[in-house]
């Protein structure tokens, strides 16, 4: 943390395009580093997260961060969106928690297709369905060789993986009272996860 603050203060300043860059980069690491030691606190017993911080998440803002992350941490994969959603929808819940449960599952996904060999491209795919948010992450790798197992934890198919990051990720969902699904697109079509999570509002007007 100390470097990252060093970094911040030493950049040069007359370039605004690069100063913006850096800004941005320090913050995140910053709210990453935050948001670790809250759950390294806690990561010994998986029923037990850390105390959340609920508060309402507009939806839109909080995507853009987190498409700036998983953009400046995996950038020899291709992210494209799909849908939209009405300015001012909404939800509810601790939102590093949130983010860290995507990015686990955004990492599982990025993981699987570089394992396969196959062009990295990442599809995020947002919808509103029956006053809930679905945000589909769908990759084109391998597919999910046991779905059945995915979630539990401790299982895992990467030689140095943990087994808890998506069991982490789905108990977060659900805390917020969502779900967190996993499906295979297809044979040989790669997999997707599928979070749905109540919706607070949809739009100010």
């Amino acid at each position: 943390m100390l470097a990252v603050q060093q970094i911040e203060e030493k950049a040069p300043r007359d370039d605004p395009a690069f100063t913006s860059m850096v800004t941005t980069a320090a913050g995140i690491v910053k709210e990453e580093v935050h948001t670790l030691r809250r759950l390294v606190d806690t990561f010994g017993n998986l029923a037990r997260l850390p105390d959340k911080k609920e508060a309402p998440i507009e939806v839109i803002p909080f995507l853009d961060e987190f498409y700036d992350l998983v953009r400046l941490t995996w950038k020899e994969t291709t992210f494209t969106c799909e849908g939209s959603l009405p300015e001012g929808t909404t939800i509810t819940g601790d939102r590093m928690l949130l983010k860290r449960a995507l990015i686990n599952v955004v990492e599982n996904a990025v993981h699987a297709m570089e394992g396969a060999g196959v062009d990295s491209v990442l599809t995020i795919a947002l919808s509103i369905r029956r006053q809930h948010l679905s945000l589909a992450i769908m990759d084109e790798g391998p597919g999910i060789a046991q779905v059945d197992k995915i979630f539990n934890p401790y299982f895992t198919t990467k030689e140095q993986g943990t087994g808890l990051g998506l069991p982490l990720a789905r108990k977060i969902i659900l805390d917020m009272g969502g779900d967190l699904r996993a499906d295979n697109r297809g044979e040989g079509q790669g997999a997707v996860f599928t979070t749905t999570l109540p919706l607070l509002k949809i739009s100010n007007t």
